[in-house]
């Protein structure tokens, strides 16, 4: 696992700074288990909850909840403000956390459907800036000993310290690992792996049983009655400086559909969008890439006119926490198909910037 920046940013509270990044692993068995622990040995790992990664800031008494696009996302969740602002008392602290949403009968919430949640869990996953000081240069397991004997006083309620557990064999992994696919209807959806000696601005391992891959929206295509119905898919390959068309979705769900759509419907345009890899089919409309959504996948491999395909992509939704920059990458989709090498491009002529 690499470090996401060879120069870290500048840690100050009330300022977002992009956070540690994360290495998608797939592991549907206990060979591909083996194969993440080859690969990290002793390690720290939690439970992966599945919502939004939120940043929190707190300077005095104002309080930022920043998405991981850097979007603050404060004044949608009042009660995530109350909680920090009477739970900590520390007046100068960055967290790196994640909010998980529940329905009044209990039952998890899709990230999809957090802003509509009844109540909510935070779970603490990391710390950045404590005791005055930016903590981000320290070794995990240091990080992590200094955030339970700092703020060990504020976890209780809905605010609680992400439940690590110190892997020491191939046994305990797996047996680990295991433990955290059985609790999904707690709002989990796998793990994550952190190695003892990295500062904090290196990449994780997110650990999880069927590959799901984040990708924008840059077309859609009409059934015979002329309703769309299919949306194309496309990540970006940062070697190129191009998206790279990876699936079609086809409709499923009504509301998540119509949530993708609507968020889609401003970016219609007339032209294909500027660094997008010949697509394998022209759609009825493109639309720029700057909407993101989740997709599932039953597996990823070449395709017909792709250079990877995600073959059954299904459960489309949208990520509105989520920038077009965390997308995916097409060269994490390489890795996941069991590919090493990125194939020569059939794209025309890009722009200077991919992200534009």
């Amino acid at each position: 696992m690499g470090t996401t920046s060879s120069s870290p940013p500048v840690v100050q509270p009330g300022v977002f700074v992009q956070p540690a990044g994360a290495q998608l692993r797939s592991a549907p068995d206990e060979e591909a288990l083996i194969k993440v622990w080859d690969e990290v040995g002793e390690c720290l790992g939690y439970p992966k909850p599945d919502g939004w990664r939120i940043q929190i800031h707190k300077t005095g008494r104002l309080v930022k909840l920043f998405s991981r696009s850097g979007k603050d996302w404060a004044r949608v969740f009042p009660s995530i403000l109350k909680m920090i602002r009477d739970q900590l008392g520390d007046d100068q602290v960055i967290l790196d956390a994640e909010l998980v949403g529940f329905d009044h009968h209990g039952e998890h919430l899709v990230p999809s459907r957090l802003r509509y949640a009844h109540h909510f869990r935070c779970y603490l996953l990391d710390a950045l800036y404590l005791r005055g000081q930016d903590q981000t240069s320290l070794p995990t397991s240091k990080r992590l000993r200094l955030i339970r004997d700092y703020l060990h006083y504020a976890f209780h309620s809905s605010f609680t310290l992400a439940e690590y557990t110190s892997i020491k064999s191939e046994k305990g992994f797996i047996t680990f690992y295991q433990q955290c696919r059985s609790r999904k209807a707690e709002g989990f959806d796998g793990a994550i792996i952190k190695q003892l000696d990295k500062p904090y601005f290196s990449d994780v391992l997110k650990v999880k049983p069927e590959e799901t891959v984040d990708a924008v929206v840059v077309g859609a295509e009409r059934d015979p009655h002329g309703t769309f119905k299919t949306f194309l898919l496309a990540v970006p390959c940062h070697k190129r400086n191009s998206w790279v068309p990876i699936a079609k979705v086809a409709r499923t769900s009504e509301a998540d559909w119509n949530a993708v759509w609507s968020a889609c419907e401003p970016h219609i345009q007339d032209y294909c969008p500027g660094n997008l890899e010949d697509p394998p089919v022209i759609p009825d409309l493109w639309i720029a890439p700057k909407i993101v959504v989740t997709v599932k996948v039953t597996e990823l491999k070449a395709g017909k006119n792709y250079l990877v395909f995600g073959f059954g992509a299904r459960d489309c939704v949208l990520r509105e926490d989520k920038s077009p920059q965390e997308a995916t990458t097409f060269e994490q989709v390489l890795q996941l198909a069991g590919q090493s090498e990125i194939l020569e491009p059939r794209q025309k002529q890009q722009q200077l910037s991919l992200f534009e």
